[in-house]
């Protein structure tokens, strides 16, 4: 009697190393932080108006959408400038800010996975920076400070941004920080282009924070004004990112924070995202694979092209695709009209591996632990057989982010449902734990448009039978913003 074979190797392991198949289920989150030894202090300077909030909204954003425990703090004359006379905070050099660092430690200590404090301040002396790094270097806390400076010329625009940010940021306050507010919010008023006329209010409050620049000036002291300060860890963002200045920075943490801060940059410009069209493995409800489009997918191809040769904005821009082919087949109707069309690896959808090719209701029949582990934590739940997390997902998709960061015209991307979700979720930020579960449907395009201190987003949902009706009009939309500071 012969031997009792054994069961065909699946075929979705054939080509893998032993090494990807026997990948841990759960990735460490440590694993996926990289070298975060110590807790970190990154320290905005610079005068009135000159954006370290926006920047440092768009740290904390970025960090805390790639895992780390982050938190934003504002100076007390920061706060307070707000709502108060900001000559009144900035005629003279303000006090050591004891009571805002006790607050920054305490929250490093008592919250067990505190990793990185962003303090917000003028922070505008030699004095304030010594004093800060000689706390915080007690307890052992890395320091990064973070210096924007802007030309004269430039910087009563921001101030003109600045006042004009200043209700909505208010009213967001007040409303507990929700994002989507009532209809009546102009929410134009926050995007960087906004020509809007200044209200009567807010010509009064830019002439506050003229002559509050002007009284700063006075005793503003830039980094390196004095040879203590050549060993800080240190950059300068000058105009807005046109150029950045670098001093003995180290580690993993500063050089994310370096390419973010170095593409930093107030041009207005639109992010269109939309998910493939609806493909034979969706009408199948089958994860992942490399399927053609249904009837229905390439309908809403149709649609989408129809859609983007209608707004003056989507004109002749880039589209970036997966390079699977439901996303490639899904802006065909695009080829003749945009030339820059590229199909990017970083794109592609999130990979089940063993999983591949099977519905949820095959994974709870044939794998019940698999099912179980990703219901359990599907952030950190890597697919069995060399498959992704979303966590895997998220470090894939950096470098993307930080492409989509530094180009400065609009772009259509056409990519899948995981990787969408890291996309829209950064920009929109949502939580970490929730981003696995943010909504992305078929037949949806999304209008993402940053701001100084959030983001717009519009989505416009397509009924393709009105489309096929001839109709002009096929869309519905909704819209939300987001504040990133709130």
């Amino acid at each position: 009697v012969g031997k009792a074979s054994s069961p065909p190797f699946p075929r979705y392991l054939r080509k893998l190393t032993p090494h990807r198949q026997t990948q841990p289920k759960f990735i460490d989150r440590m694993t996926f932080l990289q070298g975060l030894e110590e807790k970190e202090l990154i320290v905005l300077v610079g005068l009135p108006g000159s954006g370290k909030l926006s920047i440092a909204a768009k740290l904390e954003r970025f960090l805390a959408w790639r895992g780390y425990s982050t938190k934003l703090f504002r100076s007390t004359s920061f706060r307070l400038s707000a709502h108060l006379d900001p000559a009144e905070f900035h005629s003279c050099p303000p006090d050591l800010d004891a009571q805002r660092w006790q607050e920054i430690l305490e929250w490093f200590h008592a919250a067990s996975e505190g990793e990185i404090a962003i303090y917000v301040g003028c922070n505008g002396t030699a004095a304030v920076r010594a004093a800060i790094l000689e706390l915080f270097g007690r307890h052992h806390v890395r320091v990064l400070f973070v210096e924007s400076s802007v030309d004269p010329s430039r910087i009563m625009q921001s101030i003109d941004r600045l006042v004009r940010s200043e209700h909505s940021e208010s009213e967001c306050e007040g409303e507990g920080g929700a994002s989507g507010r009532s209809a009546d919010l102009n929410l134009k008023k926050l995007s960087v282009s906004s020509t809007l006329a200044l209200s009567p209010a807010e010509v009064a409050r830019k002439q506050l924070y003229a002559e509050c620049l002007t009284q700063c000036k006075e005793w503003y002291e830039a980094l390196q004004s004095g040879e203590a300060e050549s060993c800080y860890s240190y950059m300068q963002v000058i105009n807005f990112g046109d150029q950045v200045v670098m001093n003995e920075l180290s580690g993993y943490l500063q050089s994310q924070v370096v390419n973010l801060v170095m593409n930093y940059h107030v041009q207005h410009r639109y992010i269109y995202a939309s998910r493939h069209g609806e493909s034979l493995a969706n009408t199948k409800k089958l994860l992942g694979g490399d399927s053609n489009l249904s009837a229905e997918g390439v309908r809403y191809s149709r649609a989408l092209a129809a859609f983007v040769q209608s707004q003056k904005d989507l004109q002749g821009v880039p589209i970036w695709t997966s390079r699977l082919r439901r996303t490639i087949q899904t802006v065909a109707h695009l080829r003749e009209s945009h030339s820059d069309v590229r199909h990017l690896q970083s794109l592609n959808e999130i990979f089940a591996g063993v999983c591949e090719g099977m519905t949820y209701a095959q994974i709870e029949a044939e794998l019940p632990e698999e099912f179980a582990a990703r219901a359990k934590d599907k952030l950190r739940y890597r697919y069995l057989g060399g498959g992704e997390s979303y966590f895997d997902l998220l470090a894939r998709v950096t470098p993307l982010i930080v492409e989509l960061g530094r180009i400065r015209n609009t772009v259509l991307i056409v990519g899948h449902q995981a990787v969408l979700r890291a996309i829209v979720g950064y920009y929109t930020a949502v939580g970490i734990r929730e981003l696995p579960y943010l909504s992305v449907p078929l037949h949806t395009l999304i209008r993402l448009e940053p701001t100084l201190y959030g983001c717009i987003e519009k989505r416009y949902t397509m009924d393709l039978d009105r489309f096929e009706a001839g109709e002009a009009v096929y869309w519905t939309e909704t819209e939300a913003y987001h504040s990133h500071t709130c």
